[in-house]
């Protein structure tokens, strides 16, 4: 079930604002070969709950303040898992732009990790594809979000 009606769809994508995934993850479709249609689905792994429909991410039972980009690029790579997505996808799909500093998109991982308790020199849920880009790894549970949200963020 898309999260947006077509008309306020329309007029986002009109105004220029969304990148083409968020654009396919709103309308509930695919985009590149991935699966868009995350509806009210939340990602869970370790000790982490990523919900894309309300823009939350939930680390040891506290609601955690998340740049925009660091959220739009862990619910990426989360969608396209198991599939590694290379770094111009990356830019592309998330950025919204067809060129970008590589040291951008290289903080913006490793803003992600940190906020997931993950490191670039021990990976266990991002993991680097040298030479290409980016894999989310590791156990991951689908389900759908919970009816209620932690009191307080950091």
């Amino acid at each position: 079930m898309p999260l947006l009606g077509r008309s306020e769809l329309t007029k986002i994508k009109a105004s220029g604002w969304l990148s083409s995934f968020w654009t396919a993850a709103l309308a509930g479709g695919q985009h590149g070969g991935i699966d868009l249609r995350l509806g009210d689905t939340t990602f869970g792994f370790g000790s982490c709950e990523v919900r894309p429909a309300t823009r939350e991410v939930v680390v040891d039972g506290l609601l955690r303040s998340v740049p925009p980009k660091v959220f739009d690029l862990l619910v990426f790579l989360l969608a396209a898992r198991p599939r590694a997505v290379s770094n111009a996808q990356l830019i592309s799909d998330v950025w919204a732009v067809d060129t970008l500093s590589e040291s951008v998109l290289a903080r913006t991982v490793m803003l992600a990790r940190r906020l997931i308790g993950d490191s670039a020199d021990a990976p266990v849920w991002i993991q680097n594809v040298y030479g290409f880009g980016y894999r989310f790894t590791g156990p991951v549970v689908e389900r759908a979000r919970p009816p209620s949200t932690p009191a307080s963020a950091p």
